[in-house]
């Protein structure tokens, strides 16, 4: 166990989940998916405001994560502590209900998905090497105590990200009084429950409508002349909202994207650009990803049937009829690229060409419609060094390793499809 670290903790975990949200978990742990205004890690952390943040990983994500937080890594702390499942959604309100100190228990959702456990020595004990060594997983295998049910979504599926956003976007503003702090010019129009952060600029001719959902810009953010943005949607810190965009509701951007043209329903993590006329709807956009002009997915389909959409490398069917593309983080494409209902791509993937492209493109690829080749890793990584530095991101030996680890990962799956096309 970690020595010299004595306090309650919370120990956010990844478990075999992980693999039914690719590409976007490819590289990153479950807990920082994007929902509402917030990572889940984030949301946990304003519940739990006083209790101190431990994260397990993957054995292959662990240095990355430990560059771009503090909080210690794939340790076991001492003390008293709630092992939480990072693909939980925490509700606010869910700390004066589940203690971190208490007799052992296991809570679990209506599904019967396992949410929190509260441990017993016995328990911690047999976790630390496992937590240690990155080792994803199995949570059925530490319950112990009272089974106690709780009313807590998970993310189970990429989907389930812009699902339940709305009702996150909304309770996410809770938090906040609405109000103008920023700098708003003349000829803006702002309507129903508008917050506009210290630092943000919003230029002449912008609606930002906030009657049917809350419209939230966060600090420094720039929505440019005649942008429409409706609520509830969240515009992440150093955001730039292009010329005549048009935000529609339950959309989520993490901090320093750009984005124009007309998105719907989407969530970007950060970093990244849609900068042009395009449509991405029901979507889920990795970091680092770039949208080329005129970029458009479908969502609903001509038929009005349920979408089916590749897990895992499978075929299932979602049961929902709005589905747009999951893009993994370094993808880009070209111009008038089109994406089907459902389709995932993978990560470091270059698109482009007529016609559409599969429905499922594995990582580290080039190509489109009319056939793939393998991306080369020195080509894709210098690739990914340049765009970084572009916004004064270091890609460091640690981040490099990841994506090499990924590249060996996808290698049969790359393979079978430039075989196949």
């Amino acid at each position: 166990m970690g020595e010299g670290i004595l306090a309650m903790h919370l120990l956010l975990v990844e478990d075999e989940g992980h693999r039914l949200l690719r590409p976007i978990t490819f590289t990153r742990p479950v807990y920082e998916l994007r929902t509402g205004f917030y990572t889940l890690r984030e949301r946990i952390s304003r519940v739990y405001e006083e209790e101190k943040i431990v994260l397990h990983s993957r054995s292959y994500l662990k240095d990355v994560v430990r560059e771009y937080t503090d909080l210690p890594v794939n340790i076991v702390p001492s003390g008293d502590v709630l092992i939480v499942n990072g693909r939980a959604i925490i509700p606010y309100g869910f700390s004066n209900k589940v203690k971190v100190d208490g007799p052992p228990a296991t809570y679990v959702n209506r599904d019967g998905e396992i949410v929190v456990i509260r441990p017993d020595g016995k328990t911690l004990e047999k976790l630390a090497e496992k937590i240690s060594e990155g080792t994803v997983l199995n949570l059925s295998e530490l319950i112990c105590g009272e089974r106690i049910e709780v009313d807590v979504h998970m993310i189970k599926y990429l989907w389930d990200t812009y699902e339940v956003n709305e009702e996150l976007l909304v309770e996410d503003f809770k938090q906040y009084e609405a109000g103008i702090y920023g700098h708003l010019s003349s000829g803006v129009v702002t309507l129903g429950d508008v917050y506009v952060a210290e630092g943000a600029e919003v230029d002449p001719g912008v609606i930002l409508d906030g009657r049917h959902g809350p419209v939230f810009i966060d600090k420094n953010a720039r929505i440019m002349h005649n942008a429409v943005i409706i609520g509830p949607t969240y515009i992440g810190e150093k955001c730039t909202i292009k010329v005549g965009a048009k935000i529609y509701e339950n959309t989520s951007l993490g901090k320093v994207c750009k984005v124009g043209g007309e998105v719907d329903a989407v969530i970007f993590q950060s970093y990244s650009n849609k900068q042009h006329e395009g449509f991405i709807g029901h979507a889920y956009i990795g970091e680092w990803v770039n949208i080329g002009a005129d970029t458009n997915n479908s969502d609903l389909k001509n038929t009005y049937g349920t979408v089916k959409v590749y897990v895992d490398g499978e075929p299932m069917n979602t049961g929902k009829l709005f589905v747009g593309v999951m893009i993994g983080d370094h993808t880009k494409t070209g111009i008038n690229t089109m994406f089907n209902t459902g389709t995932v791509v993978g990560v470091a993937v270059n698109v482009y060409g007529a016609g559409y492209p599969p429905k499922y493109i594995p990582s580290f690829l080039w190509g489109g419609a009319e056939g793939f080749v393998e991306h080369r890793f020195d080509k894709a990584v210098e690739t990914a060094r340049r765009m970084m530095a572009r916004r004064d991101v270091e890609l460091t030996p640690a981040y490099e390793k990841m994506l090499r680890k990924i590249y060996e990962m996808t290698a049969s799956e790359r393979q079978k499809l430039i075989e196949s096309t």
